[in-house]
């Protein structure tokens, strides 16, 4: 799968919401995470569900996937 994660960074960010805070959310290691977000591994598309619906109860908006991850 071909995407690029640089929007959820920013938005993660924005939200000030840290890596830690993220490994937490989807139960994973720090480390898994960090490759996630260095393209060294893919997020699973549960993951990028489970990200979009947690910035979007945060943003009081919707987003889906593709605004996060393909966009």
């Amino acid at each position: 799968m071909n995407y690029d994660c640089s929007n959820m960074i920013r938005i993660r960010k924005a939200l000030r919401l840290t890596q830690d805070y993220m490994c937490e959310l989807l139960g994973i290691s720090r480390v898994s995470y960090s490759r996630r977000e260095n393209r060294q591994t893919t997020f699973k598309v549960k993951e990028m569900k489970i990200i979009a619906d947690d910035f979007s109860k945060r943003m009081n908006r919707r987003l889906t996937i593709d605004d996060l991850f393909f966009s």
